[in-house]
């Protein structure tokens, strides 16, 4: 059983508690809160091993952590799991711009432990059967989806809702975009994102996001030269849909998905006896990716104009 330390008790921070039992293999026994929190008052914590320092971390018995923050704190917490050699989970977005990513970056590289960042639909049952059936076909357009009234945060909805879409469509690509659009429109009290990423061959995605108003929203379809295939979160039948007929797919939380994979990543290193550097560099390029076309999309938003992606 892998003992996790979680930092950040938030709403999230709860849900990964839940989710970490359910995988059966994890199980969240220390929590990591400010000092000055007023989370030292909720009653549920008593369960838990409590903490505001890091440094206490090995005398608690800590295997791994996943942090669940602010994503302006991402890189400080990373950095310092990681100096103290603790494999990482943490939560997407990676961070709220380039420079604190890149420092993430680096400390992974020195850290060698495992670290991995929650796009939790990377992990479901649905997505991973579009990513390998589309291995042997030829994608031709991808339409992502995502949105709802809220969550209304102080950053903004393209980097709440955005790294799902974006570590899906890279990964399904397996490339990197030529070129980018991109709108940004106020809705209500929240935003909407419309942008398009050209690849090679003349393929593109399309998505859309907003937290301004209904219909939620989380859904991916991927058109390829003969089958349509349609990831549906929100569809209680079948997350799947291939050519317009449900198809039969195994279901898990997300979430519990995603823990499951650290877990494995955990056990992996440790089976091997050293550490799986060459699959965590590219893991950070991807995510890098991730954080420029954030970047990119937010600035493009702000011009309205196209760009042409260097």
């Amino acid at each position: 059983m892998i003992r996790l330390a979680l930092v950040g008790f938030g709403k999230w921070g709860k849900n990964y508690i839940k989710a970490a039992e359910e995988t059966g293999l994890a199980k969240v026994t220390t929590l990591v809160l400010r000092q000055d929190s007023e989370k030292w008052r909720d009653t549920v914590i008593n369960s838990f091993k409590c903490t505001s320092d890091l440094d206490d971390l090995d005398s608690l018995g800590v295997d791994a952590a996943i942090v669940a923050l602010h994503p302006s704190q991402h890189a400080l917490v990373c950095c310092e799991l990681l100096h103290r050699k603790i494999p990482t989970m943490v939560e997407k977005p990676l961070a709220l711009g380039l420079k604190d990513a890149l420092q993430i970056e680096a400390a992974v590289a020195k850290a060698e432990v495992p670290f991995m960042v929650n796009h939790q639909h990377l992990s479901t049952y649905a997505y991973l059967e579009i990513l390998r059936r589309t291995e042997d076909e030829e994608i031709t357009e991808i339409v992502t989806q995502a949105g709802n009234y809220g969550p209304f945060r102080d950053y903004s909805a393209l980097w709440d809702y955005g790294p799902h879409d974006l570590s899906m469509i890279l990964e399904l690509m397996r490339s990197s975009p030529q070129g980018v659009v991109s709108n940004h429109q106020p809705q209500n009290l929240g935003e909407r994102y419309a942008f398009e990423l050209a690849f090679k061959g003349g393929v593109k995605s399309k998505s859309v996001i907003w937290n301004g108003s209904l219909p939620k929203a989380r859904s991916l379809e991927v058109k390829t030269k003969t089958n349509r295939y349609l990831y549906d979160d929100l569809n209680s039948e079948s997350k799947l849909i291939i050519n317009g007929e449900l198809a039969a797919v195994m279901y898990k939380a997300p979430l519990t998905l995603s823990i499951e994979k650290f877990i494995k990543l955990i056990k992996m290193e440790k089976d091997l006896n050293t550490p799986n550097s060459l699959n965590q560099l590219k893991f950070m390029d991807a995510e890098l990716k991730v954080v420029k076309l954030l970047e990119e999309i937010q600035s493009l938003s702000k011009k309205n104009k196209d760009h042409e992606v260097t």
